[in-house]
């Protein structure tokens, strides 16, 4: 059993530490840096706001203290960086402040670890060097708004995550990769965020600022560093009412940013642990070695999690074609998208054949053409012939002549892997409990996938799973992970919109015992009633017969993959009996 690791946590050593104190105060101009072992205590809640004044970013006169892991904006209220911390929530709530919330579109309540990314990952470069954390523990309290995670980690060990209520997250609760010994207990995750006012691509614009800024400020010629100036003062300009709009009335009317429906637009996870790295590419194949070891999710409630997903439509790079005549619908190449400077899609279909510009794009296309004078950190990633196209030097057809361009699909607007929702998420680990959880209310919104640019089995270089995945709903998924347990969960009134559903879901080369779990309440298309097949029959001639781009929606309460193997409670008591005969079978020879 799982209980016999938690020795593992000190915990009786953790909690004789020495008190040290936390007011609102102390984060009014910045994370609050956990740099010293200590039994750290909330004393009122924390409402993170730093300095609203400086865009919410970190001062000239802070650069030392907050350096290299700060560069795109403060990503959490506790940022923890040395091991043997306690963190006493002691009824208390952290949580992002609403403008907060708005302009720093990646934010977790709690970091465990001293950068949100390991080096050479992420939007940006944010660490040379990571130094992982261990021996901590977050208890007894509530963690609040959150743009991104209520708790985010990469490396940690010996974390005992226990009593906390974790609410109004985006993309998911707690976030773990390549953790060891992590134990989640006795919490409950009531909601997720679902008055989100804004899409993914205002983030685009919040990063786009920062290399804009970096041009301008650089030895370019004084006509770059003038147009520069042009359109970081118009995105400015329709950023700040999207701002002052979402403050007023909790809602913008902005027809680039607009959310129409409040629901975050990509995947969701209610709990995710996975390997090295961030969990953005598809379900992970099991690694030689398991990168996530002794995973304990006990006594976990899950309700009323949701999203909207939306498919954006990117383009290939033309240098990461595999052949010149390889034909726009074809399953066979492996490439890159065009993205800008932070990692964020060039959303060629907002902008249209003939190049209609919005801020976003101009200011895409002009980071990526003056690259060479924008600070460290640009990953701009757009080709030569788009640029010409949009600046009307090639017309759209000369560009997917010249560039051989193919469509890429199945990603959201920083090019993640379409999952869908999950209301428990493991990949590559080893050692795995969960147990006596229950799940209540998952659904996604997220509409089907776009069929106009021809079938697939595959479009995003990353992707592993067949056809569009953006709909599916999963309570639990486990991939690429061994010697997994799951017993005495109850997962009920699961939702897609436009996909298929699966209880437990075992892939990838899994191992997991499965034995007393419930599952209950699955409905598709729930928007549609009993219509759903005869629509998908007539307005969507893709899915049938050969289920791609966009699969036929169907239930299965456990879905298990030929390449994983899962025992059950059944199987237990046959090998009992068996056992039991043979003994008896002894005991009669040998007697006789």
């Amino acid at each position: 059993m799982w209980k016999q690791h938690l020795g593992s946590l000190e915990k009786e050593k953790l909690l004789k530490q020495p008190k040290i104190f936390l007011k609102n105060a102390d984060a009014a101009t910045g994370s609050i840096l956990l740099d010293q072992p200590g039994y750290y205590v909330l004393e009122e809640d924390i409402i993170f706001r730093p300095n609203p004044d400086n865009d919410y970013s970190p001062l000239p006169s802070q650069a030392k203290k907050y350096a290299m892991a700060f560069r795109l904006g403060f990503f959490a209220a506790l940022v923890v960086t040395s091991p043997h911390v306690v963190i006493d929530l002691n009824g208390h709530t952290i949580r992002q402040h609403a403008e907060h919330a708005l302009q720093q579109r990646f934010y977790a309540n709690i970091e465990l670890g001293p950068a949100p990314f390991i080096p050479k990952k992420g939007p940006a470069d944010f660490a040379k060097h990571f130094t992982p954390i261990h021996h901590c523990i977050v208890m007894n309290g509530t963690l609040g708004l959150a743009s991104h995670h209520a708790i985010h980690g990469n490396g940690c060990q010996n974390v005992l995550i226990e009593n906390v209520k974790m609410q109004d997250w985006e993309v998911g609760s707690i976030g773990i990769n390549n953790g060891t010994n992590i134990f989640i207990l006795n919490c409950t995750i009531p909601r997720n965020r679902v008055d989100v006012p804004i899409l993914g691509i205002y983030s685009a614009g919040r990063f786009l600022r920062q290399f804009l800024q970096g041009i301008i400020d650089s030895n370019a010629l004084p006509s770059i560093q003038a147009k520069g100036r042009r359109l970081l003062e118009s995105l400015d300009v329709e950023m700040n009412q999207v701002f002052v709009e979402v403050m007023e009335t909790g809602k913008t009317t902005h027809p680039l940013f607009r959310n129409p429906s409040g629901c975050v637009d990509g995947n969701v996870y209610g709990i995710v642990i996975h390997g090295i790295g961030p969990a953005v590419d598809d379900l992970q194949l099991a690694p030689p070695v398991p990168e996530a070891k002794v995973i304990v999710i006990d006594h976990v409630h899950l309700g009323h999690i949701e999203n909207d997903v939306r498919e954006i439509v990117g383009l290939s790079y033309p240098s990461a074609i595999s052949g010149t005549d390889t034909p726009a619908t074809s399953d066979s190449y492996n490439n890159e998208v065009q993205h800008d400077a932070a990692g964020a899609v060039f959303q060629v279909e907002l902008c249209g054949q003939g190049y209609t510009p919005n801020v976003i794009s101009e200011a895409q296309l002009f980071v990526a053409k003056y690259k060479e004078f924008s600070p460290n950190g640009n990953k701009s990633n757009i080709s030569q012939g788009v640029l010409d196209w949009a600046s009307g030097t090639i017309s759209w057809k000369q560009l997917w002549s010249q560039e051989k361009l193919q469509y890429i699909r199945n990603g959201d607007s920083m090019f993640h892997v379409q999952k869908g929702l999950m209301g428990i998420r493991v990949d590559e680990a080893d050692q795995v409990w969960i147990t006596n959880c229950t799940m209540d209310h998952l659904e996604n919104r997220g509409h089907l996938g776009t069929v106009a640019y021809g079938d697939y089995k595959t479009s995003h270089p990353k992707q592993r799973q067949l056809g569009y995945q953006g709909g599916v709903v999963r309570g639990i998924c486990i991939s690429g992970s061994t010697n997994v347990h799951i017993h005495g969960n109850l997962i009920k009134t699961l939702k897609s919109h436009n996909s298929y559903i699966r209880g437990i879901d075992i892939l990838n080369q899994s191992t997991v015992r499965l034995d007393n779990n419930q599952i209950d309440q699955m409905q598709l298309c729930p928007h549609m009633g009993n219509k759903w097949l005869t629509y998908f029959k007539d307005k969507a001639p893709s899915m049938l017969p050969h289920q791609v781009p966009n699969p036929l929606p169907t239930t299965e309460p456990l879905h298990i993959s030929e390449d994983s193997t899962v025992y059950t409670q059944r199987a237990d008591y046959l090998d009992l009996i068996i056992a039991v005969f043979c003994l008896f079978f002894v005991l009669y020879y040998i007697k006789k």
